[in-house]
């Protein structure tokens, strides 16, 4: 096209200074253009062949290998493929001026499976924080093996997918937002700290022990979400201290206690109240099976319904039930309904006071 407009001019300058005179001389310029309007379309149209041609090799290809299909979807309108990803990184950060990096542990060699140990490799990613300002640990799912506490600083996003279980494996809890030696004073701890998603398994079993799930300290600006914390003991779930505006979900059962009684949770709460399930199934959260009662109440009413059918359970089966969850690779909530059944209790509660050594604690 440069060609073309260059020959152009060239020939609307022969004609401004009046050079041409003659009709030899507008065959030589109809030739001109005639020559170079011929070669632009040419090599138009081999450019045109050889993307036709790539495209086709490319549908070829993908025919068999359906990571170029994924290729070319990810790259639609980016020059590169890392253009596309830098976008969609900065559109899932979320936060104002600040720039969150996403990584997941499968960057760096995590499998998701149970005998690896992920602490290293999910804490180098929350490091990127003191390095580059802020992080975005995206974890798909998988069952990640923690065998230490996992230390956060500021502008620090945690999201765990659908399926996510992160194991506890030594005496402490998961999340701090400081480490051994650090000394914050009013709200200039870390802060702007995400944990969203997720279960966190206490593995009571290999370490019955008192500790805090979650720990933050002298922080502002964060958010927990959608997280389900299991098998605390003697300690916090969320131990928060000295933190300015702090973000948290309220359960399903509240929401709905809240909406019924037209009062906020602060209402129970001060006066010593819990919300119980009727059916002890939390899945359940129609407000004809919830009712608010004294957390003695809400204890009896396990102790009451963990013992069945007037029936106790024997040392021989008590040592059984533990060597047999041992052996258990599914998920505990089934093995304890298995063991409810087997047993023919009224309750599974009853099985898992015993694999937490609640229950029966002289039997080993």
């Amino acid at each position: 096209m440069q060609n073309k407009w260059k020959v152009a001019g060239q020939i609307k300058g022969l004609f401004d200074e009046g050079t041409t005179e003659s009709s030899n001389d507008f065959q030589t310029l109809n030739k001109i253009v005639y020559d170079a309007e011929t070669a632009e379309r040419s090599a138009s149209e081999h450019e045109q062949n050889a993307l036709l041609s790539a495209q086709n090799a490319v549908i070829s290809e993908a025919n068999t290998n359906q990571t170029v299909v994924e290729t070319i979807e990810a790259r639609a309108n980016f020059p590169t493929l890392k253009d596309r990803l830098s976008d969609f990184d900065k559109k899932v950060s979320g936060a104002g001026d600040v720039y969150f990096p996403m990584y997941t542990p499968q960057m760096r060699g995590a499998t998701g499976e149970v005998e690896q140990d992920a602490t290293a490799i999910i804490q180098s990613i929350l490091d990127i924080a003191i390095t580059r300002g802020a992080v975005y640990c995206h974890i798909p799912k998988g069952t990640y093996r923690l065998t230490n506490r996992l230390f956060l600083s500021t502008n620090t996003k945690i999201v765990m997918d659908k399926g996510v279980t992160l194991i506890r494996d030594h005496p402490a809890g998961w999340f701090v937002n400081d480490k051994p030696g650090d000394s914050f004073t009013g709200y200039n701890g870390n802060g702007n700290i995400t944990i969203e998603g997720g279960v966190l398994d206490g593995n009571l079993v290999n370490h019955n022990n008192h500790f805090n799930a979650i720990g933050l300290a002298r922080g502002q600006n964060s958010v927990l979400c959608n997280i389900e914390i299991r098998d605390v003991r003697g300690a916090h779930a969320v131990d928060m201290n000295a933190c300015k505006d702090v973000f948290k979900v309220v359960s399903v059962h509240s929401v709905i206690m809240s909406a019924a009684i037209e009062s906020e949770p602060s209402f129970w709460l001060s006066k010593n109240l819990e919300i119980d399930h009727r059916d002890r199934n939390k899945a359940n959260n129609r407000f004809s099976n919830l009712h608010l009662c004294t957390k003695k109440m809400n204890h009896e009413k396990v102790d009451h319904m963990a013992k069945g059918k007037s029936k106790n359970l024997t040392s021989d089966e008590v040592l059984f039930i533990k060597e047999a969850f041992k052996m258990w690779e599914g998920r505990k909530i089934e093995f304890y309904k298995l063991m409810q059944a087997e047993f023919d209790l009224k309750c599974w509660q009853t099985i898992q006071y015993n694999i937490l050594g609640y229950s029966n604690k002289g039997v080993k």
